[in-house]
This record gives C-alpha cells, sequence and structure tokens, in this order.
C-alpha cells in the first residue's frame, strides 16, 4: 500500500496503518482493533485524551506514529508537544503595563506635574507598542507550536488528505509564524522610536502636536533602523540583524511578502519533470525553484524565539532608565 510507504502513518501490533484507513471500515482484524482503540478514545476529533493516560494503557500493544524516520508512541507524542511548548516560553514584563500605569500616570500628570502631557502620551503609546510586541509574540508561538506538532485531528484536516494534508495544514502555521515573529521584529522598532522619542531628533514638534495632525501612523512607518542615532541602541539592534536565525527569518518573510507561499520539500511534487531549452546554458525550469524542508524551517524559527527573548529584555532595561525620569518603573 502506497501510503504505508509515505512519511506519516500510524502502526498497530507492527502492522502499519495509512491515516485514509483510520477510522475507517476494514476486514483487516488489526485495522479494526486499532480503530476500536482510535474510538475509544476519540482521536478522531482530538488528541487531548491522550495526555491523561497512564503509561500502562496500551499493555503490549502501543500504537505508534511513524514520522519520517522518528517512531513514537501516542503518549510520546504528547509528551514532545507538551515539552516544546514550555521551552517556547512567552516574552516577560511587558504586558499589561498600560493598565498597571495608567493611574500613576494620572496622579503624577495632575497632582505632582512631575510628568507632562506629551511625556503622559509617550509613555502610554510605548506602552501600548510593547502590549502589541507581547501579543504578536504569543500568536507566532501559538502558530510555530502547531507547525511543529507532527500530525492534526481530523477536525482540522481530513484523514483522507493523508501525508500530504498534515503536511499542508503544517506548513499554513509555519508560514503564519514567520510572518508574526517578522512583525515583532519591526514592532520592538517602533516600541524603541516612540520611547526614546527619537523620531523627534530633527523635528520641532512634540508628541501632541504631531498626534494632533493625525500624523501617528506616519511616525511608525518612518522607524527604519538606518534613521536611529548612532548610539549603543543601534549597535544593539545592527548587531541583532546579523544573527543567522534573524536574517533566515527576514528572508523567508520577504518571500512570503512579495513573492509566493514558501515552496516545502514535503509538498513539493514527487515527479517533477524539467523542462531545458536546446541551448544547454538557457532556459531550465528548475532553475527558479527553491525548496525549504518545514522541519528545518522550525528549528530556525526555535531559534529565533530563543534568542529574540534577550533581545526584548536588554530594549526593556533602555527604557526602563528613561523612564524613570518620568517617576515609572516598568
Amino acid at each position: 500500500m502506497e501510503e504505508k510507504l509515505e512519511d506519516i502513518y500510524f502502526a498497530y501490533k507492527d502492522f502499519p496503518i495509512s491515516l485514509k484507513e483510520v477510522g475507517k471500515s476494514s476486514e483487516n482484524p488489526i485495522i479494526q482493533e486499532f480503530n476500536s482503540i482510535y474510538e475509544e478514545l476519540n482521536l478522531k476529533y482530538s488528541f487531548s485524551k491522550l495526555s491523561s493516560l497512564s503509561d500502562n494503557f496500551f499493555g503490549e500493544s502501543p500504537i505508534y506514529l511513524h514520522y519520517k524516520e522518528q517512531k513514537m508512541t501516542l503518549t510520546d507524542f504528547v509528551s514532545e508537544n507538551n515539552e516544546m511548548a514550555k521551552e517556547l516560553i512567552l516574552l516577560p514584563g511587558i504586558a499589561g503595563l498600560e493598565v498597571q500605569h495608567a493611574f500613576n500616570l494620572l496622579i503624577q500628570q495632575i497632582e505632582s506635574k512631575k510628568i507632562q502631557e506629551n511625556s503622559v502620551a509617550i509613555c502610554i503609546e510605548t506602552f501600548r507598542l510593547l502590549q502589541d510586541l507581547y501579543n504578536t509574540f504569543a500568536m507566532a508561538r501559538y502558530s510555530l507550536l502547531q507547525g511543529y506538532q507532527k500530525i492534526h485531528s481530523y477536525n482540522i484536516i481530513k484523514w483522507d488528505s493523508g501525508t500530504y494534508g498534515q503536511y499542508w495544514i503544517r506548513a499554513i502555521n509555519v508560514n503564519n509564524s514567520i510572518v508574526w515573529y517578522n512583525s515583532c521584529f519591526d514592532i520592538l522598532l517602533q516600541t524603541l522610536w516612540i520611547g526614546k522619542k527619537y523620531f523627534l531628533q530633527n523635528s520641532k514638534s512634540n508628541f501632541i502636536d504631531i498626534y494632533n495632525l493625525k500624523q501617528y501612523e506616519t511616525i511608525l512607518h518612518k522607524c527604519r533602523l538606518e534613521d536611529f542615532p548612532e548610539n549603543s541602541d543601534k549597535k544593539i539592534l545592527k548587531d541583532f540583524m546579523e544573527t543567522e536565525p534573524f536574517k533566515s527569518l527576514r528572508s523567508k518573510a520577504n518571500a512570503l511578502k512579495h513573492r509566493h507561499s514558501l515552496r516545502y520539500y514535503e509538498l513539493s511534487p514527487k515527479n517533477l519533470i524539467a523542462f531545458l531549452s536546446a541551448d544547454d546554458k538557457g532556459y531550465s525550469s528548475t532553475k527558479t525553484l527553491s525548496f525549504f524542508s518545514i522541519d528545518d524551517t522550525i528549528i530556525d524559527l526555535i531559534k529565533f524565539h530563543k534568542i529574540f527573548i534577550p533581545l526584548v529584555v536588554e530594549i526593556k532595561k533602555i527604557l526602563v532608565q528613561e523612564f524613570l525620569k518620568y517617576g515609572i518603573s516598568i
């Protein structure tokens, strides 16, 4: 059976079971037994019950999931995803700052007069950008975890679509993760751009004047690293941009934005016919193709996730020092 030779399939009592056979009637007693367990665990719509199973639930006949060269029990599958969720932590210390400091800002602005209206606006918009950063990073993480998961249940995509369908849903999540992680860096730039008032360096206006002229979005659109002053802040960001995880992310994000969805090996035609011009120096239909591995792309995104967190922590330290003059401890 061809499907059994593909990258993803189940096995029960050493008998391979293709995804297209899952939950379907069969004359094979092993498949019948497998499907009875499958129904009992309600795997058609959710893998959640697997997380509560005892180690001896399957006895001497566990169900295995084969993925490329990897073989795992269903409980191993759950553990793998749980461990990755723990490993990919969220951004610390930047969520909810506007709510946390709103009253303090109000008191200082009205009563003590230590902080002016223009500075209050700067603080609020910086806190909102940090919240945007947190939310966007969380979305990128969620999509990455969905892409990392090697198989998805029937309620997301039908088993009838086989291995291809599983790769397809993972590719969608990986692409989403690329877009969101890429946005995270841009939001971080904007946060420093507003928080340190770098957008005012060549302007005689203050923030309130610009806001009243409805130019706030224009301020954000003009946020480019080359327009930052030459200082340690800019060096921190430039050094980060020289890292391989960032370069890989930026390249893929630009391809998604300007060209097409990324071509993945796992979704590519297995018997692609190449067309060549008569002149061997002329056109080749394969030269314009560039393929990526879903698994390798996920590894690159995990690396970016992990190095981006220390960058955010470093930028927050810069903002902490900046906001001390407002009497705000973030």
